[in-house]
């Protein structure tokens, strides 16, 4: 999924994510910038104020000279262990990140399950039922991909051909290994299924593994009503889809 498409030798900057072209490159900041910042103006605004990667676009500045604040030994050193690592389960770290915002006045929990339900969770569940919608069927023993099963469960996918010792037509013997009987011009040629087990690609658990946690997130912390709106009409997709009530019937089910 994060693999890259395409490996290049030379690194143009103006070809990059816009996201680093707003990474500030100076050594230190003015006082001119400290005062600016206290009429909280956008960061677009503080032009001349500071430097950022995307003025130095075009000029030899862009590959060298990019300043930084604070020295270091090891670009990689950092904590050993943080909450993120050490919680055991996505729920307790959710938990925790919203125990965090209640104590902090600038954060609002409502805004902020409306944001993390919204731009994550959601997004996920839905593309996850439309990939199990859009889903193939794999075979496990020759990874042969189906888009839709065969009827008999099993794969179809030709492994090999033999030729038969015996004619199937006539019953006449096939000792020099012919492809064709010379007797009744049956063909002796039969062709070998793999036959392995085929199986999802995608899980029903992948698809509904948030639906707990969204659930919580609503009842404790609360969020928007199209939010709101949004989850119970995935959750009712869900039950669609996965309900045990669920079974394949025929017409005669409906005749009395």
């Amino acid at each position: 999924m994060d693999a890259p498409l395409i490996l290049t030798t030379r690194l143009n900057p103006s070809e990059i994510d816009k996201e680093a072209m707003n990474v500030d490159a100076g050594f230190s900041y003015g006082v001119d910038f400290y005062e600016a910042t206290q009429n909280k103006i956008l960061p677009k605004e503080l032009d001349g104020l500071a430097s950022f990667v995307e003025h130095r676009l075009g000029t030899v500045e862009q590959y060298e000279g990019i300043g930084f604040t604070h020295d270091t030994d090891d670009i990689a050193d950092g904590p050993k262990s943080n909450p993120y690592t050490s919680l055991p389960n996505m729920r307790s770290k959710v938990d925790a990140q919203f125990q965090l915002g209640s104590l902090l006045v600038g954060v609002d929990n409502i805004d902020q399950s409306s944001r993390l339900l919204d731009r994550h969770l959601l997004r996920d569940m839905r593309g996850n039922i439309r990939a199990f919608g859009q889903q193939s069927i794999r075979c496990v023993k020759c990874n042969h991909s189906y888009r839709r099963p065969p009827l008999t469960k099993r794969c179809r996918q030709i492994k090999d051909t033999t030729i038969q010792a015996t004619c199937m037509g006539c019953g006449a013997l096939n000792p020099k290994n012919k492809e064709v009987c010379g007797e009744c011009n049956h063909d002796l040629l039969v062709q070998e299924k793999c036959g392995g087990k085929l199986l999802l690609t995608v899980y029903p658990k992948s698809v509904s593994k948030y639906r707990d946690l969204m659930a919580h997130l609503i009842e404790t912390y609360g969020c928007s009503d199209y939010n709101k709106q949004k989850y119970e009409l995935f959750v009712d997709w869900l039950d669609d889809l996965f309900s045990s009530g669920n079974k394949q019937t025929t017409l005669s089910d409906y005749f009395k």
